[in-house]
């Protein structure tokens, strides 16, 4: 793989942009090694107790979550991504600019584009006091489809996940559910959830029953139910069974 640093350009810093936003680092995929890519990448080689220099060589390229590692055997279809774009919504947090800025989600969250959560060092940037940090992160906001560059650069670890853990031969559908499911709630979530026990199980008809069950948030410390977690979760359930 091609060596890249700061000033690089083309498809190979495309390419390792979409893996630090696989990683969670708040980077705008569009082929240029920009300053905001040359931290996220020495912040990325400090984790990976690399030499810390922003240059993407050999051992960068070779680091866990890289591009070692094998494709999914199944990907999120059509009505899947038309049902996460639909629900997580496409929300712009300063309507007064051209691009799409961050916007803070019902469990105060900040996010960008299609439910992309933004992260700093590894954490979710949360509350209202943080706006200021989390439009610095995205200066400028960003475009339609640097928005769907980020969903695809979020649904890649997810279809791995969901392929890791099914023990059996499903539909489309159904796996395209499954994502929207994890995509929201969580790959461990999804893990250690009766949606997946019934579905390796292959009691479809349980398995959709059980996308209800997970239609509560956090808010101020507490779990309620929400309104819309609970359309979509109805919405999940109708496309398994599809």
């Amino acid at each position: 793989m091609q060596t890249i640093k700061l000033g690089s350009t083309g498809s190979a810093v495309y390419k390792w942009q979409t893996i630090l936003a696989r990683l969670g680092e708040p980077v705008i995929i569009d082929g240029e090694f920009g300053p905001q890519t040359d931290k996220a990448t020495k912040r990325m080689q400090t984790h990976h107790n690399l030499v810390a220099d922003g240059v993407v060589g050999p051992l960068t390229w070779a680091a866990p979550a890289g591009d070692g590692r094998p494709a999914p055997r199944m990907r999120i279809n059509g009505a899947g991504i038309d049902l996460i774009q639909r629900w997580e919504g496409i929300e712009d947090g300063d309507p007064s600019t051209v691009n799409l800025d961050p916007y803070i989600d019902p469990v105060g969250i900040w996010t960008i584009g299609w439910g992309h959560a933004i992260r700093v060092n590894g954490r979710f940037l949360r509350g209202h006091a943080n706006r200021d940090k989390a439009r610095a992160l995205y200066p400028g906001g960003i475009n339609m489809e640097q928005a769907r560059q980020l969903l695809d650069a979020d649904l890649d670890p997810v279809e791995r996940e969901v392929s890791d853990f099914l023990e059996t031969t499903v539909t489309s559908n159904q796996f395209s559910a499954l994502c929207s499911f994890a995509f929201n709630v969580g790959t461990t979530a999804l893990a250690r959830s009766s949606v997946l026990r019934h579905t390796n199980a292959g009691d479809w008809s349980k398995a959709a029953a059980s996308f209800g069950m997970w239609n509560k948030g956090t808010i101020d410390g507490k779990k309620v139910v929400l309104r819309g977690l609970t359309r979509r979760r109805e919405a999940e359930s109708k496309l398994y069974l599809a």
